[in-house]
Formats: C-alpha cells, sequence, structure tokens
C-alpha cells in the first residue's frame, strides 16, 4: 500500500485498454492489464455506463483505489497547434497564449478546453515555443460525466497523440533524432504522431479504415495534415516514419514504401525495445504519466473534476519514519526526551498562568473604571449641583425644536448628543447658564435626510460662587 500506483485507460470505439502500473524501489512495473470490447454501433458517449462498471470492477479487483486515473480521449477533434510567444511574455503566460489563439483557432476559446506544454525556451532569439492542445468541450463531454461518477474520479484526460510520446520519451534510445514520424497501427486506430529531436510537435488519432486502400489514403491525408513534409522530398531527406505495429499488420506495413515513396519507413521492434503490444500503448503511457515525470504535461479534464493525488503512502512512509525515530530516541536518550516532554508541559502550564493574569489584570482595569464613575457620582451627590439640577437646567435651556437623544455625565465633562434645526445657535444657550463653562462641540456637524443637524456638545461644570 505504501507504493504508488497508475492507471492508463485508452478508450476507442470498439474497445477499451486498461493497465494498472505500481513503482517499487524505483522499478515501474505492469501489475495488470485489460482490453474489454464495446459495441462499435454505438457512440462511446452512450456506454459511459458500461465503461464506468468495468473500471469499477478492475480498480477493486487490483485494490487501485488510490492510484492515479489518466484517460486517452478517442476523439480526433482534437487539434495541436505550436505558438512562439516572445520571452516577455513568460510572467503572464496564459493571457499572451489565450489572446494569441484567439488569431488562429476557428471557434471561441470559450467553447473549448485547451492547455498547453512549453517545447522551447529559445534564450538567444527570446521566444517561447508552445504546444497547445484543444479540443471541443461538447467532445470532451462523455468522458467528463465518466470523471463526475466513477468513485474516485478522474486524474486527467489527454489526446492519445501525447501519451504515447510519453512512451518513447521514456525509451529515448528508440527513436531517431531530427525530424520524424511515429505511426502506431492499433486494431482500430491509427495514431500519427510528429517528433522533433525527441519533443512532442503534434499529433492525431484516426479511426482505422477497413480495407489496405482507405488505410493508406487516410495515412497520405493524415501526414500531409500534420504538416510533416515541407517542400519537395529527395532522395537524401526523406523524413523517416517509425511504424509501431503488431505482427498481423506485417502485410499491409509491406505496404507503405511503395504507396509512400516520399518517406524513410522503419519497422519498430516493440517487444524488443520492452514496449507493450500497439494496442496497450496509450494506456501504458497514461499509466507512466502517474509515476513519473512526464515529458508532455497536457491535461484537457476541466480541473474540479481532477481527482487528487493521493498521499495515504506517503503520510504512512512518514509516520513510519517518525516512529523509528521516536523509538531511536527512547532507546538511546529516554531520559533526555522525558526532560522535553516535562518542559513542554511546564510551557503550557505558564502559557495558561499568563492567560489568566491577563483576563485578571483586564477585570481589574474594568474595575477601576466603575470606582471612578462611582466615586464622581457620589462627589456630585454633596457637590454644589446634582444630577437633578444639571437635566433641569439643560431642559430649560435646550429649545423645543432640538431634542436630545443621550446625556453622558462624566468626571471628565458633560456631553449631549442630539438633533436640531440650528445647532450652532445651542453653543451660546449653554455657556450663558452659570451651570457651566467650556462649551464646545466635540465633532463636526452633520446633516440628516430629514434637515435636522446633528451635534455633539461638550462642557464642564461650572464651580458654584461663595
Amino acid at each position: 500500500m505504501l507504493q504508488p500506483s497508475s492507471i492508463g485507460i485508452s478508450i476507442s470505439s470498439s474497445r477499451v485498454a486498461v493497465i494498472g502500473m505500481r513503482q517499487a524501489l524505483g522499478k515501474v512495473a505492469i501489475l495488470s492489464r485489460e482490453t474489454f470490447a464495446l459495441d462499435s454501433a454505438k457512440p462511446v458517449s452512450d456506454q459511459i455506463e458500461v465503461i464506468k462498471q468495468r473500471l469499477v470492477a478492475f480498480i477493486g479487483q487490483h485494490r487501485l483505489e488510490t492510484a492515479s486515473r489518466f484517460l486517452a480521449v478517442p476523439s480526433p477533434s482534437v487539434m495541436w497547434r505550436r505558438i512562439v510567444l516572445p520571452a516577455v511574455a513568460r510572467e503572464n503566460l496564459s493571457d499572451a497564449l489565450r489572446y494569441e489563439a484567439e488569431k488562429y483557432l476557428p471557434i471561441p476559446l470559450e467553447e473549448l478546453y485547451w492547455d498547453y506544454q512549453l517545447i522551447e525556451d529559445n534564450r538567444s532569439t527570446a521566444e517561447l515555443s508552445l504546444l497547445l492542445a484543444v479540443i471541443k468541450r461538447s467532445d470532451l463531454a462523455p468522458f467528463a460525466e465518466l470523471a463526475e461518477q466513477l468513485p474516485g474520479g478522474l486524474s486527467g484526460a489527454e489526446p492519445a497523440a501525447s501519451a504515447i510520446a510519453n512512451v518513447f520519451h521514456r525509451h529515448a534510445d528508440v527513436l531517431p533524432g531530427g525530424n520524424c514520424a511515429l505511426l502506431v497501427l492499433t486494431a482500430d486506430q491509427m495514431h500519427l504522431i510528429h517528433m522533433q529531436d525527441g519533443t512532442l510537435q503534434g499529433g492525431r488519432t484516426y479511426p482505422r479504415p477497413s480495407d489496405e486502400a482507405a488505410t493508406i489514403a487516410g495515412l497520405r491525408k493524415g501526414l500531409e495534415a500534420l504538416r510533416l513534409v515541407g517542400g519537395e522530398a529527395t532522395e537524401t531527406d526523406l523524413l523517416p516514419v517509425m511504424v509501431c505495429a503488431d505482427d498481423a499488420e506485417e502485410a499491409l506495413v509491406t505496404r507503405f514504401p511503395e504507396a509512400l515513396p516520399q518517406f524513410a519507413w522503419h519497422r519498430m521492434d516493440w517487444r524488443e525495445n520492452a514496449l507493450p503490444e500497439p494496442d496497450m500503448l496509450p494506456a501504458y503511457g497514461l499509466a507512466l504519466k502517474g509515476l513519473q515525470k512526464p515529458l508532455v504535461a497536457i491535461n484537457l479534464l476541466p480541473l474540479r473534476l481532477r481527482k487528487r493525488p493521493s498521499r495515504l503512502g506517503q503520510y504512512l512512509m512518514v509516520a513510519l519514519v517518525v516512529l523509528t525515530m521516536i523509538s531511536g530516541l527512547t532507546w538511546g536518550g529516554s531520559a533526555l526526551l522525558q526532560k522535553r516532554f516535562q518542559h513542554a508541559r511546564l510551557d503550557r502550564e505558564i502559557n495558561r498562568l499568563a492567560d489568566e493574569v491577563a483576563d485578571i489584570d483586564r477585570l481589574q482595569a474594568g474595575t477601576q473604571v466603575l470606582r471612578t464613575k462611582l466615586e464622581f457620582l457620589q462627589e456630585q451627590k454633596g457637590g454644589p449641583y446634582n444630577v437633578l439640577d444639571i437635566l433641569k437646567t439643560l431642559t430649560e435651556i435646550i429649545p423645543d425644536s432640538a431634542w436630545v437623544r443621550e446625556i453622558a455625565i462624566e468626571p471628565g465633562g458633560i456631553r449631549v448628543d442630539g438633533y436640531a434645526d440650528a445647532a450652532a445657535e445651542l453653543i451660546p444657550l449653554i455657556d450663558a447658564s452659570p451651570l457651566f463653562t467650556d462649551v464646545a462641540f466635540l465633532s463636526a456637524i452633520t446633516k440628516g435626510r430629514d434637515g435636522k443637524e446633528k451635534f455633539r456638545i461638550g462642557f464642564k461644570l461650572a464651580a458654584r460662587r461663595p
């Protein structure tokens, strides 16, 4: 359970290929593989429930509930576009790419799911080369539905071309350097991938035609669509095409050099290079993505639907390491460890008592405020004026057109809050009383919606003359 695991799922119109892989001691091994048929007379979108049930059974049978799950989108509508941007766009790459992509794509980006990969950082020309992958949202909808319905969800979805490119990135010695094409023939699909110095430049997946002539015609059209041939080919600059196909395709593969002589055809022995059979290559590349850093990190699945990587193995490993360290400390230095625990308990107790002292200080401060107010009221009780005298005088002074909202009698003085037609007229009225002195506004006068002026006036009690 501590070993990370991953699942690759490749879907075509007639079958689903699934590979489960696990990593142990730095080595990646295939745990299990399975292929199950679909009804080719029905669209894949109508068979999502069947696919989900088979995947649930595969996951449960091989105890891969926490594994990463990556899916190859079987739609030929995935489009690739190489875009070159100035290096200064690096600071805001997504926005710059969005602006640039809208110049080339016939469909608004709002109707697409898209992702990109940095394939070249040319410092001599101060340019960035990016590979953009886009798919219509409607084409990805069935697989977004699968991600929502499958227990645990999906980690990602991408074109089969990028999944296969990741396979051959792991086997770096398989492909020639420079510009080349890679053709993978499966039972019902043709995967055509363009590579440059081991880096993906684009690709396309086509349904496999039923006869040989149609297959060759489709292959010719696919090579032209990917623009893998530029200018007139000569005997010395033929574009290499690496063919990965099952032995049953031998008769078809031997026809390619004659039918398409503008390419240099090479047969790739997948067994010799420790590769799975061609039908399993996309699923194999997807499973690798969950265990190793991929060449292409394209992910077309909406972020909200992506399964988060399981951290259970890492957590368990960390827990074991911590337990081992604790055991070692206990074995070699239990006295020191016990002293540290005691210090920690003392620190917690000190912090608790400090909080209690702070609470007591706050209570004492509040008590002092109340005591001051009480002393002031007691002084007023035996002083020259009492509260009733103050209230009676204010009632006589303040005109009927004004009204008082609050009167505060405190040791520092008296404060009156209220509303009046003309607040400025109150100052001379209060100041004229022999009871009060130092009359002044405590805040600016503001006018309310009803036209009344809001005021706050402060003053002090005058000493009674003998």
